[in-house]
């Protein structure tokens, strides 16, 4: 008997940040569409945009028990 898909928070953390930089963090949901050598925000399912306050950055997610999700963190001007 297969147990049902449930949802649940994902904290998800960058570090090594420089404050006052713009970032965006990326979430995909295939290794299949992770980049290689440039990153393009249009293979992302979604992304969060943020300015670092500090070296460090802290968000939550929510994910699917039946999904593996990837994250990438860039400076907005790579994108």
């Amino acid at each position: 008997m297969d147990e049902e898909a449930v949802e649940f928070e994902l904290k998800v953390r960058v570090s090594k940040l420089t404050p006052g930089v713009k970032y965006a963090i990326l979430r995909y949901s295939s290794y299949k569409n992770l980049p290689t050598d440039q990153v393009i925000a249009s293979k992302a399912e979604k992304v969060t945009r943020f300015v670092a306050n500090g070296p460090i950055y802290d968000m939550v997610d929510v994910c699917s028990s039946d999904a593996t999700v990837y994250y990438r963190c860039v400076e907005e001007k790579y994108l």
